[in-house]
């Protein structure tokens, strides 16, 4: 099967700060991208069912070291977390199902892979590699004390002599301070990394002070599959983070609501339109970006009414707006699809 374009690409935004971590984390991301591959290329039943029983058997390693790192940690998030994997791997298992009775490999299948793995990484890891880094700071700075009270103000020349010899294992990890990446405000409002220059980046308009601007978007960053999706999963990353800190106040339904002003939605009104207009999937790309902003709308709405737990429970992976993003995800999957023969 010749390689395609990747659904999604591995970018060090996604890094939880754990080397294993993210080493295993970039494998998924080939995986479901070689799940993508079959799909859009209609490969064989038995070619489909070999990459699928190969998802299902590294994720299920993946969890299971995942999951040894949060106990060992002691993880106070622990059970959350491994009932979300656990999901995760029964959904793959039905989907097996489904490819041995004979049905074929759906895109929207494919589409929620792609969806979970990133929402995944970019919420429920990074908490649990904060917390990692949180733990080990505690640790380096309470054994620093120790030594500079042991032996009366020498800890910095221990420390220095040590990073001289290059002592490995534990004395390294206890005077070397790992250098921690540099995070803007709000890390997880940072969403899923687009391949878009980040000097160029466009703005994702969530107040009314934010106002888009279609340069933004230079000619050498020409949206492909991969920057179309990011776009809209940085968008929903932002307005997720927005209201799970509480930040709603910030959220102007007036801007929220027109999705022309959203960087996706400035590339479907641009270059998309140039590109596609004759193409069957862009109506329903047009409409589905316009139907998730309003929905995005109502759920702010719904938060100025008193909502927060039904919004919180239901609104933001339930219902209408979530529903509004799975189709969006869909139809824009379609616009780069090569056509069957």
């Amino acid at each position: 099967m010749e390689s395609s374009q990747a659904l999604v690409v591995w970018d060090e935004e996604y890094s939880v700060g754990i080397p294993e971590v993210d080493e295993q984390h970039r494998g998924l991301f080939e995986l479901v991208n070689r799940v993508y591959e079959a799909a859009v290329h209609h490969a064989s039943s038995a070619e489909v069912r070999e990459i699928v029983d190969a998802l299902e058997h590294y994720t299920v390693l993946h969890f299971a070291d995942e999951e040894r790192y949060m106990l060992h940690a002691r993880y106070p998030d622990f059970p959350s977390h491994k009932a979300k994997h656990d999901d995760f791997v029964a959904r793959v298992r039905v989907e097996k199902q489904r490819l041995q009775a004979g049905f074929p490999l759906e895109l929207d299948i494919v589409n929620f892979l792609s969806d979970w793995l990133v929402s995944h990484i970019l919420r429920a890891d990074r908490d649990f590699g904060e917390y990692e880094r949180q733990l080990h700071a505690d640790v380096r700075r309470s054994r620093a004390g120790f030594f500079a009270r042991f032996f009366g103000g020498a800890g910095a020349h221990t420390q220095q002599a040590t990073q001289q010899k290059g002592f490995g294992g534990w004395l390294k990890r206890v005077f070397s301070a790992e250098p921690v990446p540099q995070v803007q405000h709000n890390t997880r409002m940072q969403g899923p990394a687009t391949m878009i220059n980040p000097a160029t980046r466009p703005a994702l308009p969530h107040t009314t002070t934010a106002a888009p601007h279609a340069t933004n978007i230079s000619p050498e960053d020409a949206i492909d599959l991969t920057r179309a999706v990011e776009l809209l999963m940085r968008w929903k990353a932002q307005f997720r983070s927005a209201i799970e800190e509480g930040r709603e106040a910030e959220l102007d339904p007036a801007v929220v609501g027109r999705s022309e002003l959203s960087a996706l939605g400035i590339w479907i009104a641009n270059e998309a339109r140039q590109r596609f207009a004759s193409h069957p999937a862009y109506a329903d790309v047009q409409m589905w970006h316009a139907e998730l902003h309003r929905q995005a709308t109502e759920l702010i709405l719904m938060l100025r009414a008193g909502q927060r737990d039904k919004v919180m429970e239901h609104g933001l992976d339930g219902g209408p707006y979530a529903l509004a993003g799975i189709k969006l995800r869909r139809d824009l999957t379609r616009l780069f699809t090569p056509p069957k023969v």
